[in-house]
């Protein structure tokens, strides 16, 4: 009887073992141990596609060349809103926020000009207006599982771009 290795058992085979997403995801791209642990939490007991390992790694190398454009974009995104969440004591849910800022200036001109003075050499008073305004809608419930929705792990969905490289018989 016949087992498609996988992940897994390639890693812990007796001869000839060694991490197959390390051959897939090199260490030169910009996410490789995120990218390689979303394969490994997806696929780690899962038969790869092919009897062929080397054919297989190059269908996966191909696969990840051809998203990883478009994902290398969304992971840095993602990564840069965790990290300016982590910094964050509490989110806020508000649907809407407006911030305006006004700047009211009094001018007081001599009556004769002075050559080469400017408006800003007669500034007799400056006064600065802020207006802060957050809306909230529908219940606060809908607010955060749109938010917690719309905030979409990208180095998952990298993962299931490889689904049908895999094989999900038994």
């Amino acid at each position: 009887m016949y087992c498609q290795p996988t992940p897994y058992s390639i890693l812990n085979r007796d001869e000839d073992s060694y991490d197959i997403f390390e051959s897939i995801v090199p260490d030169t791209d910009a996410y490789y141990t995120e990218k390689r642990l979303a394969l490994w939490n997806r696929f780690h007991d899962t038969g790869i596609g092919n009897a062929d390992e080397a054919y297989w790694i190059r269908c996966m190398k191909a696969r990840a060349a051809e998203i990883s454009g478009r994902y290398d974009i969304k992971m840095r995104v993602f990564s840069e809103y965790k990290a300016r969440l982590a910094g964050v004591s509490s989110i806020n849910l508000s649907d809407s926020e407006i911030k305006s800022e006004s700047i009211n200036k009094t001018y007081d001109p001599p009556e004769v000009s002075v050559a080469g003075a400017t408006a800003a050499d007669y500034l007799a008073e400056q006064n600065k207006t802020e207006y802060n305004q957050q809306t909230f809608g529908g219940l606060e419930s809908d607010t955060v599982r749109q938010y917690a929705d719309g905030v979409e792990n990208p180095f998952e969905r990298w993962a299931a771009e490889f689904d049908k490289l895999f094989y999900w018989g038994m």
